[in-house]
Order: structure tokens, then sequence, then C-alpha cells
């Protein structure tokens, strides 16, 4: 198991977050074959350039943070490059890179990477609401102005008209400068109200755990000093199993880089041997 696959464990949550980026980029680029109107065509290009640039920051982090090479080549990143450049239908690259990765998972290894995520229930709400949000804001800009395009007295009509409308009406401020007129682009603004709503709520509870944490560490700490040194034989045996398990992915870990080391030692003594009884041949 090289680093990248160990950090697609520990951040599972997050690898997912950039595949549904990376798919998202590749619907809106199916979307441009549709018939759709000039202004909303221009929107899916920008939303596939705004994908590419969070597909590229990623692809620098981690060519930052680990072995290039071994990024690059062992862990697929040039398919993460190639995959994040603002083209159309690219990004499907990137969702092959991902794929690579996860065949090379132990079943084992995938239920490590579900108790992550599930551990780390608050980043992962955020992540998933977050992706939301981006979907449902490209959704209302698109569908309100095909809605409000045909519309002689619409005063949504530009690009820039519908992404002010929808981030006025997911902020749940509403001026009313920009506001629909067709049935239709008022039921896109339920739509885009309902998830406002919902998104602001999660950002709003996910910051009020993020800055009550450190109370809560400090809380325990304190609680654990109050209480006997001696803990009881359940929480013992929780200690116990919580150390099994650590020693248990430890040796899992180790025994993988082992392997991979063996298998190089036995190609090159091969392609030394066959060298060499090529020269007395």
């Amino acid at each position: 198991m090289n680093e990248f696959e160990a950090y697609i464990i520990q951040k599972a949550n997050y690898v997912g977050f950039i595949f549904l980026i990376a798919l998202f980029s590749l619907i809106n680029s199916a979307l441009l074959l549709a018939p759709l109107g000039f202004h909303a065509r221009e929107l899916l290009w920008t939303y596939i350039v705004l994908s590419s640039g969070i597909l590229f920051l990623d692809f620098l982090y981690f060519l930052i943070r680990m072995n290039r090479r071994g990024y690059l080549i062992r862990s697929h990143g040039w398919l993460a490059f190639v995959g994040s450049l603002p083209i159309p239908g690219f990004s499907f690259l990137r969702l092959l890179q991902i794929g690579l990765i996860a065949r090379k998972l132990r079943r084992a290894d995938l239920r490590l990477a579900s108790s992550h995520v599930f551990a780390q229930r608050a980043s992962t709400t955020l992540l998933v609401m977050t992706f939301i949000g981006i979907a449902a804001f490209e959704i209302s800009t698109v569908f309100i102005l095909q809605a409000e395009g045909a519309a002689a007295d619409a005063n949504i009509r530009t690009p820039w008209d519908a992404v002010w409308w929808a981030y006025v009406t997911f902020s749940t401020v509403g001026y009313g400068d920009r506001y629909p007129v067709t049935t239709f682009g008022r039921v896109v603004g339920l739509f885009a109200v309902t998830v406002g709503v919902a998104l602001f709520s999660v950002i709003t509870g996910f910051l009020a755990d993020w800055f009550r944490r450190p109370r809560q560490r400090r809380l325990q700490k304190w609680n654990a000093a109050d209480t006997a040194d001696e803990p009881t034989p359940s929480q013992q045996i929780v200690e116990i199993k919580r150390l099994l398990e650590e020693m248990e992915a430890s040796y899992q870990h180790n025994r993988s880089l082992i392997q991979e080391r063996l298998q190089t030692l036995e190609r090159l003594l091969a392609e030394g041997e066959e060298k060499s009884a090529h020269r007395k041949g």
C-alpha cells in the first residue's frame, strides 16, 4: 500500500467529494450536447472551468505533499492532471484514476475507509452538502434562464442575472431586484430557497461544532482527572480492542511494504540473471 492509497483510506470522505466533482464536470460536458440556449451553454462552460479549478488544486496538493514520481506513475497522477484540464469530457480520466486506485484496495481496506467516513460525520456532512449546494446552484441558474428566456417581461436574461438571483436566493437575502415571472421560474425559486436554507443550516451547525470541539476536549480531560486513575474493566476491554485494531492495521501496512520490496528485489535479480546469461551466450 503506497502513500496515496493510505490517504484514500484515511480521507475517504474527501476523495468521495473529488469523485463527485469530477462526475459533475462530466455530466456538464454531456449537457453541452443538449439543445439549450446560448446563455445556458455559457453557464455550463463556466461550471466546467470551475470544476476543473477544484480538480487541479487537488492535483497540486497531492503533487506537493507526496513523492512526485510515485504519485504521477504508481498512483496514476498523470491521469489526475489530464483529467483536471478544462476540456469537456476529460474529467472521465479523473474518475478512472480513482477507480484504478480503489481496485487495489482489499475488502478490509474498504471497511476501514467506510469506518473513517462515519467517524468523521461532521466533515462528511459538510462535504456532501457543499456538493449538493454546487449542483443545486447550477441547476437553479441554468433552469431559471431556460424558464425566463421566453418571457417578454422577464428581468433575468443574462448568465450574470441568473447567478446574482441564485446567490441572493440561496442566501435567503432576497433583494428583489431580480425575480422570476413565469410559473416554472417560480418553481425553480422554491427549489433554490429550500436548498439554500438547508445548506446554511448545515454550515452553521458545522461551525458551531468546530468551535465547541476544543471546549469538549478540555472538559473530557478535566473529567478524566477527577475520576479514579484505574479504568473500569469495560474501559480496559475497549482500549485493548482499539490497540489490537491499530496493531492489525500497522501489520497489514508493513506487510504490504515488505511484499512490494520483495517483488522489486526478485524482479531485479531475475533481470540480472537474464543479462548475465545473455552475455555468456
